[in-house]
């Protein structure tokens, strides 16, 4: 078994170390010139300076992003032998400080000179700033006191009061300045969803009141900046451990400050709102949303009429069921006692658990116990052939020449023994031959499906790293499980793109620790039971993580939704490259995956509790090979 004294898991760390410490080089050298950029000394920093800065500071995301892959990277390498505990290491946390510090301090230097530029344009134009207009409107000039900055506001609805207030104190209540210079300001101010309010309006002056009013009418709402507030406070963890002064000064940002801005909404009973805020979260999607509609004029609900909607909605669904409750629970009691009359023993109830197994349990057993050479084919990684990404995208005849001098099993492709040696039970699945079915150079018979195995009587049964979940039947269509692009957003609220197979008989969705270390997300211990087939309980689960996924080529819709880690989802998909004639079939279509033809890693699998909403999107039906439609 592999241990961190190995001399070649040693080697791995060190190059591994070595390119992290390389990506923090290029991220120091940019903050230091950057701390220069916007340094305030006399005389000031040049233009060429400055506009260098800017040029470096495009490569600090490129910097910042390998360095995350390489700390996966190395977090996967102790995994890969259970060796978690060793990792990371007091030098890896702190260079794994030092490179956020460069990342965001260097942001923060790329913004300000922004900003400063913007100022700049504003006052070459003749716009007046509004640092040299009164304040308060007394008519007395600022002169000698600080420059107010005007916010901006991006949409989020917790920072709405603070942006409301000071935008109409320093310009909406100007009266020396004209509409003109106000429209301005307000779309100088607005980002994001917020700027899309008011985007359809013509820059024109008598436009201003209009989008100033379209403005309070989305944001101005004092329903949903209390229900904003409450889920602050709902959503807050606990600190853990002892308190710090950072985690004390949290806890008075998150919980004493919206609590303030809580009281300042003046509701006339706050403890009936809070109460019904409680009930109604608990509440699924479709019941919130029909209750909002019919109560839309109604500022602040109370538990009272949430409690007598959601009676009149079960008796509606009651009634629409065709399901009398009293005649139901009377034949429930007959069955009950006819079966109980019989035995003095009740039958054991099967425990429900949630979520399809797509992982056998001993699959981390394999991983840790075994140590692989150098692969044959990419000669970059110690991995099995079946995992070598170029090996999968090779044809036959390309992989047959890519095996030369392979010294290992051609039957199940493992590089620790030899055919004869082999004690799989499986052999190829499109002749009789002991090579594996993706060797083999003849046309594949379209009658014969891909998940069809061939089996071959071998006293030794060989532990496998996946549990298929189709059948092994011959003469079956082909199935091909559905993948697509899509895009993740990671901890710093960008979006990455992924991989991900749908599989609407998941109860749950499902990413890999490799997918989710590149994200840099939060994860929380994992509180379900998953089990598969024959209720096989799987005790892989790493944690859970709240993620937001959209489609690849469009912002909408962005889902939601908790995810559990676990270590991976599958093989690649396909298992073969597929024939051209299907690609052939699809030419000239917008493929949600442009290259589902191609055996590639998954890294999301999409289940039952976002198949619904992945329907709602357009999907176009084309015909299948046999002349059947589907989508």
């Amino acid at each position: 078994m592999t241990s961190s004294d190995d001399p070649a898991f040693q080697k791995t760390a060190a190059d591994l170390r070595r390119k992290i410490g390389e990506c923090l080089d290029e991220m120091k050298f940019v903050y230091d010139y950057g701390g220069k950029a916007t340094s305030k000394t006399t005389p000031p920093p040049g233009t060429f300076v400055i506009s260098t800065f800017l040029g470096m500071g495009r490569m600090n995301e490129n910097y910042y992003s390998r360095f995350e892959e390489l700390w996966g990277n190395l977090s996967d390498h102790y995994a890969s032998i259970s060796a978690e505990a060793e990792f990371p290491s007091t030098i890896d946390k702190a260079n794994k400080k030092s490179a956020r510090t460069y990342y965001y301090s260097s942001c923060g230097y790329i913004e300000t000179l922004k900003a400063e530029a913007d100022a700049a344009k504003v006052s070459v134009a003749g716009v007046s700033t509004i640092q040299n207009q009164t304040v308060g409107g007394s008519g007395m000039r600022s002169k000698g006191l600080p420059k107010i900055q005007l916010p901006s506001f991006d949409g989020e609805l917790i920072n709405w009061p603070k942006f409301r207030d000071t935008y109409q104190s320093l310009v909406h209540s100007e009266e020396s300045l004209s509409p003109m210079e106000k429209f301005h300001y307000l779309r100088t101010a607005l980002r994001g969803c917020a700027l899309s309010v008011i985007t359809h309006l013509v820059l024109e002056e008598a436009n201003y009141e209009l989008a100033w009013k379209a403005v309070i009418d989305t944001y101005d709402n004092k329903r949903m900046l209390a229900s904003a507030y409450l889920d602050q406070l709902l959503n807050f963890k606990p600190i853990q451990g002892t308190a710090t002064a950072e985690s004390l000064r949290v806890f008075l940002a998150k919980i004493a400050d919206n609590v303030s801005a809580f009281n300042l909404l003046n509701i006339t009973d706050k403890a009936e709102f809070i109460l019904f805020h409680l009930a109604i979260r608990c509440l699924d999607p479709s019941t919130r949303d029909l209750f909002e509609m019919s109560h839309k004029d109604v500022q602040f609900p109370t538990i009272e009429l949430l409690s007598k909607f959601v009676r009149e909605r079960s008796l509606a669904l009651q009634l629409v069921s065709n399901i009398n409750p009293m005649a139901h629970s009377s034949n429930s009691n007959k069955t009950y006692n006819h079966e109980t009359s019989k035995s003095s023993f009740p039958k054991p109830k099967t425990p429900k658990t949630k979520s399809l197994l797509v992982e056998n349990k001993r699959a981390p057993e394999r991983k840790a116990s075994v140590a692989y050479p150098t692969c044959i084919v990419c000669k970059s990684e110690q991995h099995h052939l079946l995992s070598c990404q170029q090996f999968h995208q090779a044809s036959a005849d390309q992989k047959w020449n890519l095996l030369k001098g392979f010294t290992g099993c051609f039957n199940c492709l493992d590089p620790l023994h030899t055919v004869q040696a082999c004690k799989s039970k499986w052999h190829c699945r499109f002749c009789p031959k002991r090579h594996h079915s993706s060797l083999h150079r003849t046309p594949v018979n379209p009658n014969t499906s891909l998940s069809t195995l061939v089996h071959t009587p071998s006293p030794v049964t060989q532990a496998t790293t996946s549990m298929s979940l189709n059948s092994a039947t011959p003469n079956v269509e082909h199935i091909i499980l559905g993948t697509a692009i899509a895009e993740v957003m990671d901890a710093r609220g960008q979006f990455q793109s992924i991989r991900i197979v749908i599989d609407s008989g998941s109860q749950n969705s499902f990413v890999t620790h490799k997918c989710f270390n590149k994200l840099g997300l939060t994860m929380t211990k994992a509180q379900r039971k998953i089990s598969g087939i024959g209720q096989t309980i799987f005790e892989g689960a790493k944690g859970m993580s709240t993620c937001i996924i959209k489609p690849r080529n469009s912002n909408h819709p962005q889902l939601k939704t908790e995810v559990l880690v676990v270590s991976s989802i599958t093989s690649y998909l396909p298992s073969v490259p597929l024939p051209m004639e299907v690609v052939s079939m699809v030419k000239g279509f917008t493929l949600a995956d442009p290259c589902f033809w191609k055996p590639g890693p998954i890294d999301f699998l999409l289940g039952a509790d976002l198949f619904p909403e992945a329907l709602k999107l357009k999907v176009q039906v084309v015909t299948s090979l046999h002349g059947k439609e589907t989508s």
